[in-house]
């Protein structure tokens, strides 16, 4: 697991290109480089709060107890399994509310 995404750099791209076709479908090359990377940007801190949001503050501690020492992606699920915190849960979540603020909110 990558300390900076929860979810990598490639599947965030796949996810706000669509959207933001759908939303401008005539935004041009450097117009869509600028605002992809806005986008994932804002995706991926949105997924963060989503996450971290929901810790408690010794669940937080904890977590950055884990990274300072060993970022295996078994040990952080073992934190999340052990917390009851539900990744796939969080980021979905994160994901339908950056479609619809992205779609429907100020954007539109």
């Amino acid at each position: 697991m990558n300390k900076k995404y929860f979810i990598d750099q490639q599947t965030l791209e796949k996810f706000v290109e669509p959207i933001i076709a759908q939303k401008y479908p005539d935004i041009s090359g450097s117009e869509l480089a600028s605002l992809r990377e806005e986008s994932i940007q804002k995706l991926d801190d949105s997924i963060g709060n989503s996450i971290f949001g929901s810790m408690t503050e010794p669940q937080l501690a904890e977590f950055s107890s884990i990274l300072d020492k060993d970022d295996d992606p078994e040990v952080l699920c073992d934190f999340f399994d052990r917390t009851n915190i539900n990744l796939e849960e969080k980021i979905t979540e994160a994901l339908e509310k950056f479609k619809a603020d992205f779609l429907g909110g100020d954007n539109a």
